[in-house]
């Protein structure tokens, strides 16, 4: 940004990113988990591509403006914590606009916060460094104490920096998220494989038809 302006930085981030229409398991067991909310710092529209293939529809949250669509039709709410591509100025790309975030976004943060403490999260491919999810639950600890549910992360371990095990105590201890770390980022959609198997297990569907109808059916159906 500092070299090339902002407005040119925003138009190589067009350039490259707008055209990706990545897919990979990692995506493909994501879209079969079900998730109903998805959050994502990413402004491409990989996530979007994939659910569209499925023919499952969704709602790009990304504006003030959107967040009264996020119960349209039982959609696939994606949050765009960053923006979106098809709106460059808005994108949080620079430091400038990470320090301004909590002033441009204030919808976003207030509706993320509402979600920390109402659901569990579970982080994928998240390094926690920006601080954008570690100063909202710091907020939510300080006011709620040990009230705070627990969420989950997958994280690649990294052998090679000596103090990453004391930032995943930091960020257990401190911020209630528990991590499961992995060698290799490969092994994620396997995790998330054998997560769906387990969800799948849990539903249960039952069906029955009766040629009549007796007076006390409604209370023993019941």
């Amino acid at each position: 940004s500092n070299y090339f302006g902002s407005a040119e930085l925003r138009k190589r981030i067009n350039e490259r990113i707008n055209k990706n229409s990545f897919q990979s398991p990692l995506l493909e067991e994501l879209v079969n988990i079900g998730f109903t909310n998805v959050w994502t710092t990413n402004f491409d529209n990989a996530l979007e591509l994939n659910y569209q293939k499925r023919d499952i529809l969704t709602n790009k949250v990304f504006r003030d403006s959107d967040f009264f669509n996020i119960d349209l039709n039982k959609r696939i709410n994606i949050f765009k914590m960053n923006g979106d591509i098809t709106n460059l100025d808005g994108i949080v790309a620079t430091q400038s606009d990470f320090e301004k975030y909590t002033d441009t976004h204030r919808i976003m943060l207030m509706f993320f916060k509402r979600e920390l403490i109402s659901s569990t999260f579970l982080f994928i491919g998240y390094s926690f460094t920006d601080h954008l999810v570690l100063d909202c639950l710091s907020e939510i600890k300080r006011h709620l104490d040990c009230q705070t549910n627990y969420h989950y992360a997958i994280m690649k371990n990294d052998h090679e920096d000596v103090y990453f095990k004391y930032f995943v105590q930091d960020i257990e201890q401190r911020y209630h998220i528990r991590v499961l770390l992995v060698d290799d980022y490969i092994e994620i959609p396997k995790i998330l494989f054998d997560l769906n198997e387990r969800i799948r297990k849990k539903r249960v569907f039952i069906s029955g038809a009766f040629s009549s109808f007796e007076s006390d059916l409604e209370e023993f159906s019941h």
